[in-house]
């Protein structure tokens, strides 16, 4: 769809927020500015936008234990910080990296549930402050710390999962473009099956995966 010209963009803002205002159960005091990205983030349509609103609201509804207790001050959040890195980072043609990378050999201290905490903290602020529109979303992911199956038995959550690809993949208004994991462990084949479920068909079309290099040496007797 193409882009809308300023004063298109006036006019569906004003029937989104129409909308909005005409549903007790939609929070009605949310700016322009985070109602205009969902609109950039949709393309301009308007249904999809509904849609992806609706979707946005109801899942945060689903898991208020997710949203609440966001100190970045806290233990908690604070010790997340040391080993789970998020970035954003602004590249040419308007383009956004998005990076998620853990510095936690052998997934010692990572924990599902505040990873999620971590990842609505960040991307709300990101929603709250960030005023660039951009063209087009780019997620990086570093694997090279889940080195065994073991990770998946003990440390994931897929009742988390399943929410958070719900809202990572109707909800946030990013327009994703590419999805690059890079340091995958070789078993990664089994992992992408097991998430594929809950990935939609053009999510999955979008990924692309780096299997880690393995280096052995020869000890010389």
């Amino acid at each position: 769809m193409p882009e809308k010209s300023p004063e298109e963009i006036k006019d569906l803002l004003k029937q989104f927020r129409e909308w909005i205002n005409s549903d007790p159960q939609l929070p009605n005091d949310i700016e322009d500015r985070i109602l205009t990205r969902f609109l950039h983030g949709c393309h301009y349509d308007l249904e999809k936008t509904k849609n992806a609103f609706k979707i946005f609201i109801s899942v945060r509804e689903q898991c208020p234990e997710l949203l609440c207790d966001r100190d970045p001050l806290s233990p908690q959040v604070q010790k997340m910080f040391t080993f789970l890195k998020q970035a954003q980072i602004m590249l040419s043609n308007n383009r956004k990296l998005w990076i998620w990378k853990l510095d936690d050999p052998g997934l010692q201290n990572f924990d599902s549930f505040q990873d999620a905490k971590m990842f609505f903290i960040t991307t709300d602020m990101w929603l709250l402050f960030d005023d660039i529109l951009e063209d087009e979303d780019i997620l990086l992911t570093d694997t090279k710390d889940i080195i065994s199956m073991k990770f998946f038995f003990t440390k994931f959550s897929f009742s988390i999962a399943r929410k958070m690809m719900r809202y990572q993949q109707e909800a946030l208004p990013v327009r994703l473009k590419q999805i690059h994991v890079v340091n995958a462990p070789p078993f990664i084949d089994r992992i992408f099956s097991w998430l594929k479920p809950f990935l939609k068909k053009e999510i999955t079309e979008m990924v692309s995966i780096k299997i880690r290099q393995y280096i052995f040496f020869r000890v010389q007797s």
